[in-house]
């Protein structure tokens, strides 16, 4: 049984910053399926600003030698569902078809999964490979963060008093890259990921790999690059030992003691998942895909 609330629904910026000054203690909600869950076991939340009315924060624009700009109350089903990002930024694709049900992909939205801020937040990979930035909007006007700086820990972000996520923004796809997303579940559907990984890879004429992108959520406090592992695979060719020895340097920087996860063999799944999510993105960069 819910406590009682006030509920808000501003249908602009202005309107929202309006009510966030003053209601400063105010739950700002988007598609409010993280939120309610934990209201239902009992948090208490006595003002919500529900911002899904507002028209500048919905849907995406995208083009091939652009990039894509995701507003942050694009649904999650959008992504899904999208030719675009199936063939461009499939990662991202295959995180949003992961995700809990369809009933809370067609409600919950970008902005809200990464404002929740969970080290399981399953766009998060997706978006650490895609290099995206946030778009963060306040009455002094826009900044640009980069989504690996927008994470500050266990449902933290760098958000400040007064301000809202406005859009994500990724650049133009690699040529000759490939992306995946490969997330570790007890039942393998409707559940937050024990682990996950999201991986990008491109190579030269040679085959040498020239960009290597590597995620890990849910075995950190926040969702993390593997950089030393990136930094391995580049120069080198993609082979099962180059493979191998990255997910190992992988492994080495995981950390599963969070909120979420401290089951060892969540750091040991890495072994496993990060190798098998570079072998389906480079199948993907075989066949001409993303």
């Amino acid at each position: 049984m819910l406590k009682p609330f006030d509920l808000f629904m501003p249908d602009t910026l202005k309107e929202a910053f309006d009510l966030m000054e003053k209601h400063k203690d105010a739950k700002v909600v988007a598609g409010g399926s993280d939120v309610f869950v934990l209201m239902h076991k009992g948090e208490e939340h006595p003002c919500m600003i529900d911002i899904k009315n507002i028209k500048e924060l919905q849907g995406f624009a995208c083009s091939a030698s652009l990039g894509m700009k995701i507003g942050a109350l694009t649904k999650l089903c959008e992504l899904e569902r999208s030719d675009f990002v199936q063939k461009y930024y499939p990662a991202l694709a295959d995180a949003a078809s992961k995700m809990a049900s369809i009933q809370v992909r067609n409600k919950g939205t970008v902005g809200g999964n990464i404002c929740n801020a969970s080290p399981a937040a399953d766009t998060a990979g997706p978006l650490y490979i895609y290099d995206a930035t946030v778009e963060i909007v306040s009455r002094s006007g826009p900044r640009i963060v980069a989504i690996t700086d927008f994470f500050t820990g266990p449902k933290k972000t760098c958000l400040k008093p007064g301000e809202l996520v406005a859009q994500i923004t990724l650049p133009a796809p690699t040529p000759n890259s490939g992306s995946a997303y490969q997330k570790l579940m007890k039942r393998g559907a409707m559940e937050i990921g024990i682990m996950s990984t999201g991986v990008k890879v491109a190579v030269d004429k040679d085959g040498i790999c020239v960009l290597a992108r590597i995620s890990l959520s849910a075995v950190n406090p926040t969702p993390i690059r593997a950089t030393v592992a990136e930094e391995y695979l580049v120069g080198k060719k993609l082979t099962a030992e180059t493979i191998g020895h990255a997910a190992e340097l992988a492994y080495g920087i995981a950390c599963p003691l969070t909120w979420r996860n401290c089951e060892e063999w969540s750091k040991d799944m890495v072994l496993v998942f990060v190798p098998q999510a570079l072998d389906h993105a480079i199948k993907r960069m075989q066949k001409g895909a993303f």
